[in-house]
């Protein structure tokens, strides 16, 4: 996955995080397992990796916003993560609590 995503970002100049159409392709290439819920985690993280280049470039209050994330977002990809293990990424239901858990980030 790291090479991948290496082999990503060289290859393109980098990633625009408010770019959703860059990063579905980003998240297709480096996890193509994810490709079922590629345009929704793309519409759905965009926002919140916009946050956390604000927070990198120094934004103070957008650093503690970011920050306060962190537990969703790892609960988001904890489901995820489950839901490619066994198999019902893809599944309408499965989507649609992924939808809503990425909904609740912003």
């Amino acid at each position: 996955m790291g090479k991948a995503l290496a082999s990503y970002l060289v290859s393109h100049g980098g990633l625009d995080p408010t770019d959703s159409t860059k990063l579905r392709q980003l998240l297709v290439t480096v996890l193509p397992d994810v490709a079922p819920v590629a345009d929704l985690l793309a519409k759905g993280l965009s926002p919140v990796m916009s946050a956390f280049a604000l927070a990198n470039d120094g934004d103070a209050l957008m650093s503690v916003a970011a920050q306060s994330l962190i537990p969703q977002l790892a609960q988001v990809f904890a489901g995820m993560h489950a839901a490619m293990v066994s198999g019902t990424l893809a599944l309408p239901a499965t989507q649609a609590q992924l939808a809503e858990q990425l909904a609740l980030l912003r």
